[in-house]
């Protein structure tokens, strides 16, 4: 019976593809009913996807689903739509999202790099950067930023933005949630 109660684990490709259809949901003023519902669809989708990356407790990670999972979130454009919403996502699916991030900052799959792919949308920095205004994103955001800043276009991009100089007011901000 415990067959039952296992989630249904997808393919990369489907976790992306799920992962846009609730993106797009919530980019649509639907009912609140709906909004919540995407929200625990993308919350769902980014634990499967971290789980991709990191493996789960009795199985290590495949090389081929990460690569995978790679290129599809890179030709998605999942980053920037799942930052704009990140403020509306409960903590875990924060967290995840970071690892998440993290994670597919650092790889190279072929000819796709995911700091390009970043780099082509400044939008996203300034959003982190923003995102310690927010008591509630600071933690996640300063994860985020953090391993951008190691790449040196990501750095060279938020060090010449506009909000690069409001940063150090908002770094001075306690972290209330932890």
């Amino acid at each position: 019976m415990a067959f039952l109660f296992r989630s249904k684990h997808r393919t990369p490709g489907d976790l992306v593809k799920s992962m846009t259809d609730s993106l797009s949901t919530l980019e649509k003023k639907k009912d609140a009913k709906s909004q919540d519902k995407a929200l625990e669809e993308l919350a769902k989708h980014l634990h499967q996807a971290k789980q991709t990356l990191y493996g789960e407790a009795e199985a290590e990670p495949s090389a081929e689903a990460c690569d995978i999972l790679h290129k599809e979130f890179c030709a998605g454009s999942l980053f920037l739509p799942i930052v704009r919403v990140l403020e509306r996502l409960d903590f875990e699916a924060r967290k995840n999202f970071a690892l998440v991030f993290n994670n597919l900052l650092r790889r190279n799959t072929g000819s796709i790099r995911t700091v390009d792919h970043i780099a082509g949308q400044p939008e996203l920095l300034e959003l982190l950067v923003k995102g310690y205004e927010s008591d509630g994103l600071a933690l996640t955001c300063g994860t985020m930023l953090r391993e951008c800043m190691k790449q040196e276009p990501l750095a060279r991009i938020v060090l010449h933005s506009k909000n690069f100089y409001a940063f150090f007011d908002q770094s001075r901000c306690t972290i209330k949630q932890i």
